[in-house]
């Protein structure tokens, strides 16, 4: 028995040291001084980027919310994915994101269940399987690293133990089970006697390895299926698996299994136990739908399809690391600027925008340069809270209607107001009305009260300069005094058209409703979250224009 203890002790130890010396996913986030980009992932059209403040970037495709931006809106620009903190790595699937944070914690966005009729999905998302923004994947706790297949996943926990989720269509996610989808996570019963030091996620199957080396398999690939998890090879100093996506995407042909070997040797691993060795002084690889793209001692990147031999990128040195998928390579420096390229039309890499400057400093609309309200106007598009039009314009003079901002506050706040769109309050804002989850947030957050409208909410009514006022006092806590304080030129307009909104003459609470605004609204102008003009005046009833309305929640989220 003390020998077993002790061999036990001695293998942990020996987990430890691996761990301490090796990657442990696609992209794990490297602590930096100062806020620059150290991991990337690409997804089918989507992709991530990872700063070493622990922040998420995405750009790309987002019909299925696989930016996580709240919307269903693209972004040519890469925008910080609100909701997360702490990150520490991050992986792309097809069509959803994943993150891993420093508490062990897993997030996902988007869509992963190819099974599921997406027409029908919603803004909470289906059987927990879509989501517009981030959500904790439920029982994923103590994770160490993570992989995205095409959909599916796969994490490794402290106790090196290996869970998997999602699209079981292959049984590449939970072996032997007649269950076609995994909305959370579990551990593979087959591993557990297993002390796993890398995983990786494919399109039909997935892979493993131990500490000794062994290396497993499970689900379709291109010479057969595995319905559990079968040991295929052992290998000495094993560095990383790879496991490859179909030329198809999905299905059986394609779907190869590599190995990165303690000599550095890129190894493609046979079902018999056997090898066929690809490159030599390789530090990563990745194949997809027949590509091949590997990354060399020399920090170059090599690319070809897996009937040519690979060559070399012109112009890209200093790579740190590679992601690749649906033709895109990625490629990060190691001043943390970002590569890409599409194989198919040209191997002349690209920088990719917005990671050199601040984000208040990015050029999102083509209409915005020199404009007052810039950077209040790029802040906000960073973090999807404002988007443009379909020419790239922002339209800065342009009102504001009473949805388009109401939209706005919630989305300032993702985590003070919960999107809710099982409910229709007014008549004239119906479930499937775009801004309906937005506006059934502002009553149940309180930024809004029914009573203070007819049975309809006019929502493409352009908002006045104090309905602005009013529905911002909403949203704090602050209070000074019951009359107004500040002496506008025009403060008798004021508390008229105040009354008028909360209909106070035929309301018995009307005066204290009125006390009430006015204290709030002394504290957003003591404040300065609102202003008056250099005329003396506070002109309520002037339609409020699209940069003023910016430069107002910037001031009240403090972004």
């Amino acid at each position: 028995m003390m020998m077993k203890n002790k061999l036990f002790k001695i293998g942990i130890l020996l987990v430890l040291v691996f761990l301490c010396s090796s990657p442990f996913s696609r992209s794990e986030a490297v602590a930096e001084s100062e806020s620059k980009v150290t991991a990337v992932s690409a997804g089918f059209d989507h992709a991530l980027a990872l700063k070493s403040d622990g922040t998420v970037w995405a750009w790309g495709a987002n019909e299925f919310g696989q930016l996580g931006s709240g919307t269903l809106i693209r972004s040519e620009l890469a925008r910080e994915v609100s909701g997360l903190s702490d990150i520490k790595a991050i992986d792309a699937g097809k069509y959803f994101s994943v993150a891993l944070d420093k508490d062990g914690q897993v997030w996902v966005w988007g869509y992963y269940n190819q099974t599921t009729n997406v027409e029908n999905f919603d803004v909470k998302g289906i059987d927990g399987v879509l989501s517009i923004k981030p959500v904790k994947l439920a029982f994923a706790k103590d994770i160490l690293s993570i992989s995205a297949g095409e959909t599916h996943g796969l994490l490794l926990n402290t106790a090196f133990r290996v869970l998997a989720w999602g699209n079981n269509d292959f049984n590449q996610t939970m072996p032997g089970s007649s269950t076609i989808l995994s909305a959370t996570p579990s551990i593979l019963k087959e591993m557990n006697s297993n002390y796993n030091t890398h995983i990786s996620a494919g399109a039909t199957h997935s892979v493993s390895a131990d500490i000794k080396g062994n290396v497993w398999i499970w689900g379709a690939y291109s010479d057969g299926f595995n319905e559990i998890p079968k040991q295929i090879i052992s290998l000495n100093g094993l560095k990383k698996v790879v496991a490859s996506f179909g030329e198809m995407g999905r299905g059986y042909p394609g779907e190869d299994t590599y190995a990165i070997d303690g000599d550095s040797r890129l190894l493609k691993l046979e079902l018999d136990g056997t090898f066929k060795v690809i490159s030599n002084n390789v530090v990563d690889a990745i194949f997809y739908q027949g590509n091949m793209v590997i990354l060399d001692s020399d920090k170059r990147v090599s690319i070809a399809s897996m009937k040519e031999s690979p060559s070399r990128v012109p112009n890209l040195s200093d790579i740190t690391q590679i992601s690749f998928k649906n033709d895109t390579l990625l490629a990060l420096q190691d001043n943390g600027t970002i590569w890409s390229l599409n194989s198919q039309k040209s191997l002349k890499p690209e920088a990719v925008q917005g990671f050199d400057k601040a984000q208040n400093e990015l050029n999102y609309f083509s209409d915005m340069k020199g404009h007052w309200a810039e950077k209040a106007i790029n802040t906000l598009a960073s973090k999807h809270i404002v988007d443009g039009n379909a020419d790239g314009s922002f339209r800065p003079n342009d009102q504001v209607t009473r949805a388009q901002f109401i939209k706005m506050l919630i989305l300032s706040d993702p985590n003070k107001y919960q999107l809710d769109n099982d409910k229709q309050t007014f008549k004239d804002v119906p479930k499937e009305h775009w801004a309906n989850h937005y506006i059934e947030s502002a009553l149940s957050g309180g930024i809004i009260n029914k009573d203070d409208y007819s049975a309809s909410f006019e929502p493409n009514k352009p908002m006045t300069r104090i309905e602005m006022a009013l529905m911002v006092g909403n949203t704090v806590s602050g209070f000074n005094s019951s009359s107004l304080k500040q002496n506008f030129t025009d403060s008798n307009e004021i508390q008229s058209s105040l009354g008028d909104l909360l209909n106070i003459k035929n309301r018995v609470d009307g005066k204290e409703l009125l006390a009430k605004a006015n204290g709030r609204l002394n504290y957003l102008l003591d404040s300065k979250i609102i202003d008056g003009f250099a005329d003396g005046s506070f002109k309520p009833m002037d339609t409020l224009t699209k940069a003023q309305a910016c430069s107002v929640i910037l001031k009240l989220a403090k972004l």
